[in-house]
């Protein structure tokens, strides 16, 4: 997961999917793209951190950099973290 420090100072754990990784390469990669469009669109910092976890998670579970996960998959996820 990711931490995110808030005012006053607190952190809030941020969850992740549990996974099997098979290859990292290009997991921060899809984390840091999936943030950074979410927070382009308006999407709550909260919210937008948990999709990028699950497309930094989900892209480890496939071979090779370029394995991004679609959008529905990274949704389907994060709805499965929101109801834990």
């Amino acid at each position: 997961g990711r931490t995110r420090r808030q005012r006053p100072p607190s952190a809030v754990l941020i969850p992740t999917p549990r996974i099997t990784a098979v290859d990292t390469n290009g997991a921060g990669d899809a984390h840091s793209g999936v943030l950074a469009a979410s927070l382009a669109q308006g999407v709550d910092i909260l919210e937008a951190l948990r999709l990028a976890n699950c497309a930094g998670a989900l892209a480890a579970t496939q071979v090779g950099p370029a394995t991004c996960p679609s959008r529905a998959e990274i949704e389907a996820a994060s709805r499965a973290l929101a109801h834990h």
